[in-house]
């Protein structure tokens, strides 16, 4: 690769990096929503079973709770894997972009040492 190109790669690697941290930051804000809303829920559903206690509505909110907190842990456990993948794509796109930078050092070592090489 010649050097301009190898400088477009690093650059877009750095846009890249950049972009999946944005997403990431992002995602937190997600959770932390997702987490609010769930446990407004359980906190109606809990509510609601206080009031409905001997009542055949008392069962129906256990098992609403019951299913609700398993959607949580589903839920969070989705998004813990995609957080995951996010901090997997940054750490593969800043290894790209090292070994971009690596790279257009070497070219412009060889180049250095042709053009010395030529003025001897």
């Amino acid at each position: 690769m010649e050097e301009k190109q190898l400088q477009v790669k690093i650059e877009e690697y750095e846009d890249r990096k950049i972009e999946l941290k944005k997403k990431d930051t992002e995602s937190d804000f997600l959770l932390n929503d997702l987490q609010r809303v769930y446990q407004q829920q359980a906190e109606i559903l809990e509510e609601f079973l206080y009031y409905s206690k001997g009542t055949e509505a008392e069962r129906s909110a256990r098992i609403d709770l019951e299913m609700l907190e398993d959607e949580r842990t589903e839920a969070f456990r989705t998004f813990d894997a995609g957080k995951e993948e996010l901090t997997e794509l940054v750490s593969e796109t800043e290894r790209k972009k090292i070994q971009a930078e690596d790279d257009l050092l070497w070219l412009q070592k060889k180049k250095q040492t042709q053009k010395e090489k030529e003025d001897v």
